[in-house]
């Protein structure tokens, strides 16, 4: 019984939402919309009767389930307005860490250089290091950090930079070639730049990239080729490190590159990641970016 309650108090949580929804919505285009009042109105008229409607039920049927209701829903709108502000939170925190990377990229480029101008000696061959094949994601602030680091660790190990990535794509996108073809010429762009720091630092580098529906999986058809071409290559990935790293947080965000780590590790190669603290505190990240200038 109190399943047909909870079925009809939330239809009418919906409705009116929805029609509280696009008042708002008449309001706020008021000025570019000639009609918008009687709009307005038309939803408002529909926003009374909902919520008539919705406190009348609540009232009526509290005792034989309404209450069962309003605490199931209130516990799912609470944990959905909890998800959304740490997502928020941690967006706010990643362009805070995005703004100071592009700030003081040629700080760092000419650090890194000189670092490996000082390994490199006049006498000694540049082609006793390793491949390193760095997995990115995007030529963004968050990807220009987790870069620097990987070379700031492997810099006198390093022979060769490829860059690899994978573009993903859904149903729609492989309905439309258009779709496909702009991703393609975005992720092109994107390696070009993170091979042209490389360059800028000293070190030789390469990238090669593909497009599917699942990462894992176009990592592992790519990797016959990427292990014939660069024989005892290092794979290496950074992972973003959160305040807190709790059980619920780890739920929320993306651990791919542990899964690519797993199906590598299947075939025998190394897979390294570099973990990438991303603290609640923006003090705690410009401290990082700041370490790799000294």
């Amino acid at each position: 019984m109190w399943l047909v309650i909870l079925y009809s108090i939330n239809v009418f949580i919906t409705f009116t939402l929805s029609q509280l929804g696009m008042v708002r919505h008449w309001i706020q285009v008021r000025k570019e919309e000639r009609r918008w009042f009687r709009k307005m109105l038309v939803n408002g008229i529909g926003l009374v009767m909902t919520s008539s409607i919705l406190i009348t039920v609540v009232i009526l049927k509290f005792g034989e389930g309404g209450w069962i209701t309003l605490v199931i829903t209130s516990l799912l709108a609470g944990a959905a307005i909890y998800i959304k502000t740490h997502y928020n939170t941690i967006r706010k925190e990643l362009i805070l860490v995005q703004k100071e990377v592009m700030h003081i990229i040629p700080d760092i480029i000419k650090n890194l250089s000189e670092k490996h101008a000082a390994i490199i000696q006049p006498n000694k061959k540049k082609d006793t290091g390793k491949t390193i094949v760095i997995m990115v994601n995007g030529y963004n602030g968050l990807g220009l950090f987790s870069l620097f680091k990987i070379l700031d660790y492997f810099l006198l190990d390093c022979q060769k930079v490829l860059f690899l990535q994978i573009g993903l794509i859904d149903s729609k996108s492989i309905r439309g070639n258009e779709q496909v073809e702009k991703l393609t010429e975005s992720m092109v762009t994107d390696l070009q730049k993170y091979k042209a720091i490389a360059e800028q630092i000293g070190i030789t580098a390469d990238y090669c990239y593909s497009i599917g529906t699942d990462v894992v999986e176009e990592v592992d058809k790519m990797l016959p080729e990427i292990a014939k071409k660069y024989p005892g290559a290092i794979f290496i990935g950074g992972q973003l490190i959160f305040g807190g790293n709790t059980r619920l947080s780890r739920m929320l965000h993306n651990y791919t590159i542990f899964a690519i780590q797993r199906k590598l590790f299947r075939h025998g190669i190394t897979t390294i990641v570099i973990p990438i603290p991303l603290e609640i505190d923006s003090f705690v990240s410009k401290q990082n970016l700041r370490s790799m200038m000294t």
